[in-house]
């Protein structure tokens, strides 16, 4: 199973990835910036991905279970 996290340097995003990895996903992490990157990855995430201006998102729709830390759209490159 493929997850993605979003915010995954967050309180809640740190238990989520750890979560997710004791159940045997392959884990994607979303962060704001760089510097939140190795946090996620600390957690337990595969991937991390820093959502800057240049952030692609498109690929990320063939995953499994996507975990939202909050009500707003991934941004999509155009």
């Amino acid at each position: 199973m493929n997850v993605l996290v979003t915010g995954g340097a967050g309180a809640v995003g740190h238990y989520a990835v750890q979560i997710a990895k004791w159940a045997g996903a392959t884990v994607i992490a979303t962060v704001s910036t760089i510097g939140k990157a190795s946090h996620a990855g600390r957690a337990g995430a595969d991937e991390v991905i820093v959502l800057d201006e240049e952030a692609d998102v498109g690929a990320l729709q063939v995953l499994d279970l996507p975990l939202r830390d909050r009500a707003r759209p991934l941004r999509q490159r155009q």
